[in-house]
């Protein structure tokens, strides 16, 4: 009756399964992490415009490499692991200075684990 999905089908299915859920459970819930460490409105603000900037300069970074090695995969899979070892920085940063470094190695990293994947 049905057949069975092509593996690649299945691997991108599981990649965007697994970004998406970091991402879907990173959105309603990063501010309120970051009152919960003290930080105020503007510094919030701050942080979170970090991680939308932060990407301005880390996507064409993490392009221009993918594009002169032609190792792609190999760096998407390194970005991922990066991105996992400096999320875990977060649970070490406390005040506002240490978490605006962490976030911008976290969001630099981060973001073109997506924008390098194709099908």
């Amino acid at each position: 009756m049905f057949s069975r999905p092509h593996p690649t089908a299945v691997r991108l299915a599981a990649f965007y399964a697994a970004f998406f859920t970091v991402v879907g459970t990173l959105q309603p819930f990063w501010p309120l992490w970051l009152e919960a460490k003290a930080l105020d409105a503007a510094e919030i603000g701050l942080v979170l415009a970090i991680g939308i900037g932060v990407k301005v300069v880390g996507l064409p970074i993490a392009a221009h490499v993918a594009d002169r090695t032609g190792e792609r995969q190999r760096l998407i899979a390194l970005l991922a692991a990066a991105s996992v070892l400096a999320w875990a920085l977060f649970a070490m940063a406390d005040g506002f200075w240490s978490i605006v470094l962490v976030s911008l190695v976290f969001f630099s990293l981060w973001p073109p684990v997506m924008s390098l994947r194709k099908a």
